[in-house]
């Protein structure tokens, strides 16, 4: 493995994560 590749996927799941974290947000309230 590359480690370009290990930051791409990185990147990649922070910024669904932080997407997911921000519906969850604005469902609760």
């Amino acid at each position: 493995m590359q480690a370009s590749y290990l930051i791409y996927v990185f990147k990649y799941f922070l910024q669904s994560f932080s997407f997911y974290v921000r519906i969850l947000f604005s469902r609760t309230r």
